[in-house]
């Protein structure tokens, strides 16, 4: 009967147990409801230049289930808020940062922005200086330290008290331009600040100990391209590098102040360089000699044809005649004209029969003295012969005169005769006027000369002469 009765408790005991446990599971499973939330600080009043300001939420129920808040701002251009209520300022102003569930509003808090007050700037110094620099250095940067640190203005102006000495950039990039002692000043407004003694000296020079010219010995021959020289100097970066060029014989090769050197004539000479007085370097110049074969005419446009067209032009490299070179081979010369004529105008001419070759002919015009020459380089004693197809006639027979002339070589400057041959008086007729010369000792130059001459007065008047198919030729062994 006891055992049946302490089995009946326990099962009733344990129904009751499993009740309480139930309810107190109930209990913890119930959501505690949000009733409210308060920031701090609040209100908050703030300073342009503040660092960023942590606010916080004090929430009621302190054990709510739901915490979670949206911070905004009312004034985004005053302030900013980060969600988790991080305040930072943006600029003067006023407005309010506030916290949400949803879109229920919790609180906010009034936020003031002040100006930054201003701090006013005492002085500014530059540094380094002073300052000491040499032509040819790199710009040196300057700086400004302010006094104090804070000062709200820190607008400054740089400038120079000589742009020709040193120039400066706005901010502080000095750079050189001549020698001399000048100052960097900064400003604010019309205040000077600091100033920065300036000194520029002089490069320093570099003696040039040597020079040497390159190619060299160099060997060219009359007639070549002109060869250009350099100069190498030692050292490189010698402060003078200022140098003269000559020739020892202009005759044999000239020189340009650029080294550009030419051959003039055979012969072995030299191109020198100096600074000031002193010779730095030469170089050895063989100038050989065209070798021209036996033969060969040594004229040049003999029988003007250059340029070949049909209009009349130069007669280059003929040389007219002057009337004072004229007066060396005859009196009472009046006129001096050499030029030339097409082929049309003389074969078309009715009294002339034999046309001339090509286009054109040299031409001495009736009623006048005339001549041309040109130069020709020769050897000393050797024999060379000349000649020329020479037509002569009277326009008008009844004032002109046929009279003898001449193909004369002749030294540079005119005066001497080394040869000639006469011209006939043949009329109407193409003439082959021939002659040789030996030349004299000393000679390398001469004059291919060929003329005619006038007298004053009728019947004696000059005729038409004209020359073509002019040589000059070294004979043959």
């Amino acid at each position: 009967m006891e055992k049946s009765k302490l089995v009946i408790f326990s099962i009733v005991l344990a129904i009751s147990l499993g009740f309480v446990v139930s309810c107190d599971e109930d209990e913890a499973d119930k959501e505690v409801a949000l009733i409210g939330a308060q920031l701090s600080p609040n209100p908050l009043v703030m300073t342009v230049g503040d660092e960023p300001l942590q606010m916080t939420a004090t929430f009621d129920p302190p054990n709510a289930t739901n915490q979670n808040l949206r911070w905004e701002t009312t004034a985004p251009s005053v302030i900013t808020v980060t969600q988790s209520g991080l305040v930072t300022v943006v600029g003067v102003g006023a407005g309010n940062v506030v916290i949400f569930r949803g879109s229920r509003e919790l609180d906010r808090c009034p936020v003031t922005v002040n100006a930054e007050p201003e701090v006013p700037l005492v002085g500014a110094t530059i540094s380094p200086k002073p300052l000491e620099m040499t032509i040819g250095d790199a710009p040196q940067q300057l700086t400004v330290a302010f006094n104090p640190p804070n000062a709200t203005n820190q607008e400054i102006r740089w400038e120079t008290t000589d742009p020709d000495v040193i120039t400066v950039t706005q901010s502080g990039l000095v750079t050189i331009v001549g020698e001399g002692v000048e100052y960097i000043v900064i400003f604010q407004g019309s205040r000077e600040l600091d100033r920065c003694s300036v000194t520029v000296n002089p490069e320093p020079e570099v003696p040039l100990l040597s020079a040497t010219i390159s190619p060299k010995p160099l060997e060219m021959t009359v007639g070549d391209a002109p060869q250009q020289l350099t100069v190498t100097f030692d050292p490189p970066e010698a402060t003078n590098k200022e140098i003269r060029w000559e020739t020892t014989d202009p005759a044999v090769i000239t020189v340009t102040q650029t080294g550009l050197v030419t051959a003039v004539g055979e012969g072995v000479e030299y191109i020198i360089i100096y600074q000031d007085d002193d010779e730095l370097d030469r170089c050895e110049v063989t100038v050989n000699k065209v070798i021209i074969p036996p033969g060969t005419n040594l004229l040049v446009n003999p029988g003007f044809e250059i340029p070949d067209d049909d209009v009349a032009g130069t007669i280059t490299p003929w040389i007219p005649m002057t009337q004072t070179e004229l007066a060396v081979d005859a009196t009472a010369p009046n006129r001096v004209e050499g030029n030339r004529t097409n082929a049309t105008f003389w074969t078309n001419n009715p009294d002339i029969t034999p046309p001339i070759e090509g286009k054109y002919a040299g031409r001495f015009q009736a009623a006048g003295s005339a001549g041309l020459y040109q130069f020709v380089n020769v050897d000393a004693g050797k024999t060379y012969t000349f000649n020329a197809r020479v037509l002569r006639y009277r326009p008008n027979p009844a004032n002109q005169t046929v009279r003898p002339e001449y193909i004369r070589i002749k030294s540079e400057d005119g005066l001497t005769t080394y040869g000639q041959a006469e011209i006939g008086i043949t009329e109407n007729v193409w003439m082959l006027v021939s002659g040789s010369v030996t030349i004299p000792a000393g000679v390398t130059r001469v004059r291919f000369q060929i003329s005619h001459h006038d007298m004053a007065a009728a019947p004696n008047r000059a005729g038409v002469t004209l020359i073509d198919d002019c040589k000059f030729f070294e004979e043959e062994d």
